[in-house]
């Protein structure tokens, strides 16, 4: 009689484990780039809107 296995083996939760510390780790930086992108955009419409209100 065949025992039926159930769940995952020690290897193969290292695996995924290591999949997804080195997918993260060329997910983050990319992120960040983008991040500081949008912030260097967005810049010059702040100054804008700052420029653009009255003094009191």
């Amino acid at each position: 009689m065949k025992k039926l296995q159930q769940g995952l083996t020690l290897i193969k939760m290292m695996f995924l484990i290591a999949v997804v510390g080195v997918s993260v780790a060329f997910v983050i930086p990319a992120w960040e780039d983008h991040e500081e992108g949008k912030k260097v955009m967005e810049a010059p419409q702040v100054e804008k809107s700052i420029a653009a209100q009255p003094l009191e």
